[in-house]
């Protein structure tokens, strides 16, 4: 969505469509595009022809505008609408892509910090591990659905995934509820002198981003490292694959103090003391949680909002944490258990931030 005009209500959506003629024949082939609204409306209409060599991969390129009765995406109306995309060849359909549309404008500003479709808002919300007690990884998706619901009812706007890229139901949820994701590659303070291994890194940010660039909740990528920072190769590899949305720094003080460097956001672990000179905003992408950490990221329009660690208790290993040997609990942390049962003190948050919610709709 090269463009998008709140105060105008209008968009213009540009949609490229990689099509591989698979065949040992040259084939003309016809690709319609249809914006559909969530009352199955057609709102754009979009034509193209184009004769594919055999065993060719060709990328059209479509444009197109909406300027009447324009619905936006933002985290208290998440409007979706479908993506059609079908493939004729001599009249007949051979495949088609669907993929919902969230049309939103986001964007830092120096001085009020984050804005959704021209209005600042505070980004509060939780770190969340993937992992569910018994089945591990292989979280079903009415559970990723569940998680995300949680979310909202408590009202957190933002979720990152901590660290590593998550599944595509998660993400799904997200668009659909109106919650804003930070998804990075999988990192963990570790790095490598091996060549390959940052060869790696930078395969799997490439893909997390194709896999799911298409979605209107992601508004930040990670740039670098977790823990470590910022990392120039990562940072410029995001941008490569996708020059609009935002780069967050990853920073923590243990490992060095660290500034956002290439960055659009200078994010850290802020836990204690920091430093920062004001020159830019700050954005915590970890912190503590509670009423004390979360005041002075609502009284400063400079500090962009806290994702605090973490949402859900999550099992450990490591070798020095007291739980890491326990035949009884190995959980630590979270503002809920692991089987995401919420402990006392989150209550506040519902009552904090949807009270907070209504006198702004008043």
């Amino acid at each position: 969505t090269p463009t998008i005009e709140p105060v105008n209500k209008n968009a213009t959506i540009n949609i490229k469509t990689s099509v591989k003629n698979e065949t040992s024949k040259n084939q003309l082939v016809e690709i319609t595009t249809r914006i559909i609204d969530k009352e199955g409306l057609v709102v754009l209409r979009l034509r193209e022809k184009q004769t594919i060599p055999s065993e060719t991969e060709y990328q059209f390129n479509q444009i197109g505008s909406l300027e009447d009765d324009v619905h936006f995406w933002d985290t208290e109306n998440p409007y979706l609408y479908r993506v059609n995309s079908v493939i004729n060849v001599n009249g007949k359909a051979v495949d088609f892509v669907e993929n919902t549309l969230g049309l939103r404008k986001f964007e830092l500003d120096p001085v009020r910090g984050f804005m959704l479709n021209n209005k600042p808002i505070k980004l509060i919300g939780f770190n969340r591990h993937q992992q569910y007690p018994y089945v591990g990884d292989a979280v079903p998706d009415s559970l990723h659905y569940k998680d995300m619901l949680q979310f909202k009812e408590f009202g957190f706007n933002i979720m990152r995934t901590a660290h590593y890229p998550q599944d595509n139901a998660l993400i799904d949820a997200c668009d659909e509820l109106g919650i804003l994701v930070y998804e990075e590659a999988p990192t963990w303070i570790d790095v490598s002198q091996n060549e390959k291994w940052w060869d790696n890194l930078e395969a799997s940010a490439r893909t997390m981003i194709r896999n799911h660039r298409n979605h209107p909740s992601i508004v930040i990528w990670g740039g670098g490292v977790n823990h470590r920072g910022y990392v120039p190769r990562v940072h410029n590899v995001v941008k490569q694959e996708d020059p609009n949305r935002l780069t967050a720094s990853q920073g923590a003080r243990w490992t060095g103090w660290q500034a956002s460097g290439l960055t659009d956001i200078n994010a850290n672990m802020l836990y204690g003391p920091f430093l920062w000179d004001r020159s830019e905003p700050i954005f915590a992408m970890e912190g503590r949680r509670g009423p004390a950490a979360l005041a002075p990221f609502k009284n400063d329009p400079l500090m962009l909002g806290l994702i605090s660690w973490t949402a859900h208790a999550y099992y450990t290993f490591h070798p020095t944490h007291d739980k890491a040997k326990s035949k009884i609990d190995r959980t630590r942390g979270g503002l809920m258990t692991i089987f995401r049962y919420p402990r006392p003190q989150s209550y506040w948050y519902k009552s904090e931030l949807l009270l907070l919610t209504y006198h702004l709709h008043m």
